[in-house]
């Protein structure tokens, strides 16, 4: 079996102090959930400073091996709504590139994954939804982009991948339409995914919710902003079988 913990918007800040509900949900998690997989879907940073990848990166390190993200809007500039070259920089830095040899910055690729048992193999396809734009018009929105979508749509169609659990991540909601936070074009994605992944996993919008059988995808589930919840999320593959629950982490609300 394969256990994934879905978690997302941590929002590492500077000071180590203001980073305790951060430390205290990976604690639980490294003490209750060892042999659990990792995935993150954005807002490490709180605004990409290079601080807030530091404390992140000696944060997470515990998790070496099992630990699969993305970066979000906050990870890429201040507010999450400015585009910083440098910000994306220090994520592939940081992050990207020492726990999952993979980067983002340079040019929108998905970065795929493969978890294999025995009896299981899972695909985690990773998207990078960040809108290159310091248009404070735009927000928080996002944009998968159509080479991206292009190169997704071939992966899911593969022949190859037909017998695996196929997992899709990204940060932005793909159908929340709030004008300064939406995915812009989150309609074209969806299309995409349709009826293709098994699991379809984003946060961005800070509230939890669960999709079961909607749009032709298995499920689909959005992460609250992680710290210092009483529980996280966890995707229990067997074989084929996919099976999606809360689990305590020990925190009082």
């Amino acid at each position: 079996m394969i256990r994934i913990l879905h978690l997302s918007d941590l929002h590492f800040h500077r000071r180590d102090g203001d980073n305790i509900a951060i430390t205290t949900t990976l604690d639980r998690i490294a003490t209750s959930y060892a042999e659990h997989h990792i995935l993150i879907t954005g807002d490490i940073t709180d605004d990409g400073h290079e601080r807030q990848y530091q404390n992140a990166q000696a944060a997470l390190e515990r998790f070496r091996g099992r630990l699969w993200m993305v970066p979000g809007n906050h990870d890429y500039g201040l507010f999450g709504s400015f585009y910083d070259e440098t910000c994306a920089g220090l994520f592939d830095r940081y992050l990207a590139v020492p726990f999952q040899r993979a980067t983002f910055a340079e040019g929108c690729v998905p970065t795929v994954n493969i978890l294999e048992t025995s009896s299981e193999k899972v695909i985690l396809v990773g998207l990078n939804s960040n809108l290159q734009t310091i248009d404070p018009f735009d927000f928080a929105c996002g944009e998968v982009g159509e080479a991206q979508r292009a190169m997704l749509a071939q992966i899911l169609s593969d022949p190859a991948s037909h017998e695996c659990v196929k997992i899709v991540y990204l940060h932005h909601h793909p159908f929340y339409h709030h004008p300064f936070l939406r995915l812009l074009d989150g309609d074209e994605f969806m299309q995409i995914v349709l009826g293709r992944a098994d699991v379809l996993a984003f946060g961005h919008k800070h509230v939890a919710a669960l999709w079961q059988g909607t749009a032709g995808i298995p499920w689909i589930m959005a992460a609250e902003d992680s710290p210092g919840r009483p529980s996280v999320r966890e995707i229990a593959i067997e074989g084929k079988r996919i099976e999606v629950r809360d689990v305590p982490l020990g925190i009082s609300p």
